[in-house]
């Protein structure tokens, strides 16, 4: 193990806090190094003020600075004979809860974030481009916004800082919530009341939907009276329009399907009831989420656990020959535990779709603000588990009341008659939902991080 010293920062208040833990290094390393341990100092002094590209990170110079450093370091150790032939493994897949599991691909920190008073962090698609962005909502209820310009394959990282985007509008930072109520790919800013009622603001432009004064945002009212529970938004359907969910307090969902209306003119959701959406004794309703993690486009209902693990039922959707203007229930499969384990808070996990492949991501928000992600490619669990062809059963099959199964292996829904093809997902875009830190379901603001400022005022 190389331990480097830290490099030298010109951002105000940093550098005595460096000092202090480098001169702490070498008893640290000392330590372990007495008890055999394989354990080196790599001293980073040779990097100075003047190898800095912005207050807090090196520029290209500093960096090669840095790699040589810790190339005599590897050359050093291979001298004492500490690099050694690999060992053959078994061959068998490890099982253990310790690190992330196969095909989550590990993005270290994705952001060190932006400072801003009482901000709650929120992700969500505001300019239609198939990313989540990253939002800071005061507590006016005003928004400050950073595009993300990634890419699916992440080959390049960069957030471009928008200003802000959208004025309060007279409610508190924490009833904000974005998702896309109409089905343009741009989510829409909503303000839920204490007693779950909705008001909707629509994204009326594209690249950048608000200005100072916020008249970029179409008012339409309310879109929604009150039912009590958590008030949340999720495309159960894959229609491309976030429905409007009910959660209780012991984890049992309703839903509102969000319909569009003949009449063009009326820009405000129809709303068809789907009650009993999802069982309770599953999860407490503080620890649903709603992302979609398998890619069809339907949002699955995930239950958090304290330790950051994360149990999923998959949206399986409807029979293709339902009736239309009806609203069919979808069946769920049970999957099991399916993401990285990464031995958190279960509150500080978060779902994103932060590289534009339709998957939600796993992020973790540490209480310094600083987010980490792993990336849902197609070959994770979570990925395998969707789009798999099964449907569910007619509502008087008596294996449509058996939702969700209570097996993570089955390959389909299996109902007593009436067999008929799988239905297909959707390719209509799906909705775009947001909640305090990107959670993709608004169940009201989280103890969320305030994020740290570089020296550019970008989340990166």
């Amino acid at each position: 193990m190389l331990v480097a010293t830290l490099v030298p920062a010109t951002k105000a208040g940093m550098q005595p806090k460096i000092n202090a833990f480098n001169a702490q290094l070498p008893g640290v390393v000392k330590q372990r190094r007495d008890k055999g341990r394989h354990v080196r100092l790599i001293d980073m002094s040779a990097v100075t003020a003047a190898d800095l590209a912005n207050p807090a990170h090196p520029n290209d110079n500093g960096y090669r600075k840095m790699a040589d450093a810790f190339l005599d370091g590897i050359i050093q150790a291979a001298e004492d004979g500490w690099i050694t032939k690999t060992v053959n493994g078994s061959g068998k897949r490890c099982t253990g809860d310790g690190g992330p599991r196969d095909g989550w691909q590990s993005l270290g920190v994705v952001a060190t974030g932006v400072r801003g008073p009482g901000g709650n962090v929120m992700w969500a698609d505001y300019n239609g481009d198939g990313r989540d962005d990253y939002l800071l909502v005061a507590d006016d209820g005003s928004v400050r916004a950073w595009a993300n310009q990634g890419d699916k394959k992440w080959a390049a990282l960069n957030w471009d800082g928008q200003g802000r985007i959208a004025t309060g509008v007279g409610a508190s930072g924490g009833s904000v919530r974005f998702a896309d109520i109409n089905g343009d790919r741009r989510a829409d800013y909503l303000v839920v009341g204490a007693n779950g009622s909705a008001r909707a603001r629509l994204n009326a432009t594209g690249s950048r939907p608000g200005t100072a004064d916020g008249k970029s945002w179409a008012d339409i009212g309310e879109i929604f009276p009150g039912r009590g529970g958590q008030a949340a938004f999720a495309d159960i359907d894959s229609d491309g329009r976030a429905e409007y969910v009910r959660i209780d307090d012991n984890g049992a969902v309703s839903a509102w399907l969000n319909k569009a209306r003949e009449d063009i003119t009326n820009r405000k959701p129809f709303w068809v009831p789907l009650s009993d959406l999802f069982p309770s004794g599953k999860a407490s309703g503080g620890q649903v989420r709603m992302p979609d993690i398998s890619g069809d486009g339907r949002a699955d209902y995930v239950a958090m656990g304290e330790n950051g693990s994360a149990r999923a039922w998959v949206n399986i959707p409807p029979r293709a020959d339902a009736p239309p203007k009806s609203a069919p229930k979808p069946t769920w499969r049970e999957r099991g535990q399916f993401n990285p384990w990464v031995g958190t808070n279960g509150n500080q996990i978060r779902f994103a779709e932060i590289n534009g492949d339709r998957r939600a991501d796993y992020l973790q928000i540490h209480e310094n603000g600083t987010v980490q992600a792993f990336v849902n490619t197609p070959d994770s669990p979570a990925s395998l588990i969707g789009s798999t062809g099964a449907s569910s059963c007619p509502a008087d099959s008596p294996a449509r009341s058996a939702s969700p199964t209570s097996t993570a292996t089955a390959a389909t829904t299996t109902c007593e008659s009436d067999p008929r093809a799988p239905s297909t997902p959707s390719s209509t875009p799906r909705g775009r939902t947001a909640s305090p830190a990107g959670s993709n379901i608004a169940t009201g603001p989280t103890a969320s991080p305030k994020v740290p400022a570089n020296g550019s005022g970008s989340p990166t």
